[in-house]
């Protein structure tokens, strides 16, 4: 007799099972790992459909819909779902296949934006893209990316909300790294020609040398804030255009600030009547010749300079001890000096409030306590 197997007692008598065969294999659609992305847009009006992401660390790549794209962003995706589906199938890195759907870029009726492959932190970023209010949706209302040059001067920051981007140049930054900002915005603004949404374009830039992560910040006065910090670097730099071995321009400067008068500093002003053909004189202030020679004897030993942007900060006021540090007193003379030609004044109103005396009296402060003794007249011939 043949020895039956052994019945389930937990089974129908009629009940029977198939065999079924796997799925095909997937890459993981989760990560809390960084993430590489491009965009895909409609063919005919370039409209953001969707991101196509990969992250090799979790074996992880997907098609992220754009909701504010509606059906068109579902049904695009399916094309990208099977072309992934197949890589996976290959046994290739998520990366490796983003590579070739980007080198192969058409999709149903969409296409990968050109320009647009990036790099994220963590895939919230690319579904906070996607968000259903637009292109982000992220906890702080405004991001930023520092951007720097390579001897490491902050140079400024390039900020962007839920439908803008932007360049906030850093104050105190030098004429070289002034003249980078522009780049740097210009950079930004090609980024947002492309299509890309706002923390896409910071996204990209953070992947440049010399530029910081993505960070979050409550509102752009918080990153005006952060533009208007003056660092010791940048008061060393402007010592440094201080002529200290020039000991015959500092000895100019003691004289010349020595020989004035009461007078001198009680500046009166011209014009401001009717003239006789009906037209008013502008007003205007009578320095007197001593006043000038020592307005002179500050750009003599360097106090005047254009590594100080006189007109993207406020001109340094005279603290309440009375002593300036020698860094804002090249500030406010570069601010005084220069100012005076557009707008005729303000050497009278530095002089009038006392910041004219406590430049001169910093400066000089700065070049005794540098070792350095003013230079013995010459001997007579």
């Amino acid at each position: 007799m043949t020895e039956q197997p052994p019945v389930n007692p937990h089974l129908d008598d009629d009940m029977w099972f198939n065999q079924v065969s796997p799925g095909p294999s997937r890459y993981q659609g989760r990560t809390e790992k960084p993430v590489q992305y491009f965009a895909v847009v409609g063919k005919r009006d370039g409209v953001v459909l969707g991101y196509v992401w990969a992250g090799d660390e979790d074996d992880a790549a997907a098609w992220e819909p754009r909701q504010a794209a509606g059906p068109r962003a579902l049904m695009e995706g399916s094309g990208w779902f099977h072309r992934l589906e197949e890589a996976k199938g290959r046994g290739i890195l998520p990366s490796q296949a983003l590579a070739e759907l980007l080198a192969d870029p058409e999709g149903n009726r969409g296409r990968a934006l050109p320009g647009s492959l990036a790099e994220a932190p963590t895939l919230a970023v690319v579904k906070a893209l996607a968000g259903p209010y637009g292109p982000v949706r992220m906890v702080h209302p405004v991001h930023y990316v520092t951007v720097s040059a390579p001897d490491g001067e902050v140079i400024g920051y390039v900020w962007g909300d839920a439908t803008a981007v932007g360049w906030i140049q850093r104050a105190a930054s030098s004429r070289s790294a002034y003249r980078a900002g522009a780049e740097w915005a210009r950079k930004a603004d090609d980024a947002r020609q492309r299509g890309l949404a706002p923390v896409a374009v910071l996204t990209e830039l953070s992947r440049e040398p010399y530029v910081g992560p993505v960070t979050g910040a409550p509102g752009t006065a918080a990153i005006q804030e952060l533009a208007r910090t003056v660092t010791p670097a940048d008061d060393r730099r402007l010592l440094a255009q201080l002529r200290q071995d020039d000991h015959a321009a500092w000895r100019e400067l003691a004289d010349a600030v020595e020989a004035l008068t009461d007078e001198d500093r009680n500046i009166q002003w011209g014009g401001g009547h009717k003239q006789a053909n009906g037209v008013y004189q502008w007003p205007y202030p009578i320095y007197s010749k001593p006043l000038l020679r020592a307005v002179t004897a500050l750009s003599g030993v360097g106090a005047v300079t254009p590594e100080h942007r006189w007109t993207a900060g406020e001109v340094p006021e005279v603290p309440p001890g009375g002593r300036m540090h020698p860094a804002d007193a090249v500030r406010a003379a570069t601010a005084v000096v220069i100012a005076e030609r557009p707008c005729e004044g303000t050497i009278a109103e530095a002089v009038e409030i006392g910041l004219f005396d406590a430049v001169a009296e910093s400066l000089r402060g700065w070049y005794a306590a540098a070792g350095t003794e003013l230079a013995p007249d010459p001997p007579p011939r």
